[in-house]
Formats: C-alpha cells, sequence, structure tokens
C-alpha cells in the first residue's frame, strides 16, 4: 500500500489516460512519480496549494499498487465517471477492466490503477483498437462520434483514432450531403 496524495493535472471525468500522481515517501515527504525526469519533494504547503487551485486531483488516502522505479515510473491509469459509463453506453461487451477489480482505487471523479508506464500504454492502446474494431461495425452516425470521443480522450495522437475521426468526420458530410437532397 502507498499513500497517494493528488493526481496530478486534475484529469477530467471523460478522459482515460496515464496521469502522474505524488505520494509520501519513507521521510513523510511528497515525492511525484510518472515524469521522466524526477522533481524536488513538495512540502504540505506546496501540495495544498496546488490542489486549491485546481492543477492536483486530491486523493489522499492509502492505495494498492507499487511505487515505480527510476527505469520505469509508475503512473496512475485514470478512468473518469463520464468515459466509463459512455463505454458502457457505446461498447456494452467491452471488458470494463475498471470495474469491480482490486487493483483500482476509487475517487469521486473516476478510478486509477497504480501501474508501470509501458503496462499502462498497453491497455490504452488495447482500448483504443477494440474500439477502432467497433467504429467500424457501428451504422449509426451518433454511436461512431461517441466511439471516436472515447479514443480521441485516451490516446489523442494514435494513428487509429486519426483514423477513426476523419473516417466519422466523412461520414458526417454524407449524411449532410442526403439530408439537404431530401
Amino acid at each position: 500500500m502507498a499513500y497517494i496524495a493528488a493526481l496530478l493535472d486534475n484529469p477530467s471525468t471523460e478522459s482515460h489516460g496515464m496521469v502522474p500522481f505524488i505520494y509520501r515517501d519513507g521521510q513523510n515527504k511528497f515525492q511525484v512519480t510518472g515524469f521522466k525526469k524526477a522533481y524536488g519533494p513538495l512540502d504540505q504547503e506546496e501540495l495544498d496549494n496546488y490542489i486549491r487551485g485546481g492543477h492536483f486531483l486530491e486523493v489522499g488516502m492509502d492505495c494498492v499498487g507499487g511505487i515505480g522505479s527510476s527505469e520505469l515510473p509508475t503512473v496512475a491509469l485514470w478512468v473518469g465517471n463520464e468515459f466509463s459509463t459512455n463505454v458502457q453506453r457505446v461498447l456494452p461487451l467491452y471488458n470494463c477492466y475498471w470495474i469491480n477489480n482490486e487493483w483500482w482505487n476509487t475517487c469521486p471523479t473516476g478510478c486509477f490503477a497504480l501501474l508501470r508506464s509501458n503496462e499502462a500504454y498497453d491497455v490504452l492502446e488495447d482500448f483504443v483498437e477494440y474500439a477502432a474494431s467497433k467504429f467500424t461495425l457501428a451504422t449509426d452516425l451518433e454511436e461512431k462520434k461517441t466511439i471516436t470521443r472515447l479514443m480521441k480522450w485516451t490516446l489523442p495522437g494514435h494513428e487509429l483514432t486519426h483514423q477513426c475521426q476523419k473516417l466519422c468526420g466523412m461520414w458526417e458530410e454524407y449524411h449532410e450531403r442526403m439530408w439537404k437532397k431530401r
């Protein structure tokens, strides 16, 4: 168990991704992990200021999972509540690994797991690949748009995300032209 003080960048309830976090070390100092380059420790006042300013999402609890090493930093794999709801709505057969899983920690706006960055990226990429396969099967434009939005919140720079976004735009143009002809 590790005491996690906060998640950096105050992740959105709509998002799914890797975020750095702050944990309390053995000397009772707050350390940042999840960045390639380590930052110095924070004191309680600095931490509180970042939380009050809306830059960090306060967690303040003991969490399952270990703290990362310098080779592979540990990150918080984040799933926002709104993201989870949308996945369950448009991808109902997707294995929502974050639901009822002992490795996931919950907070008011979402949940997270502490993983090594390469493991977290694999999870994100698996989701994008699954979503892209369902995008191709979807026949409803709104469903395609929602799937694309979920992919953009997960890995916006991924090639499959770009392809689905482009196809969704083409579908939208086609539907607009068809409605104008009527």
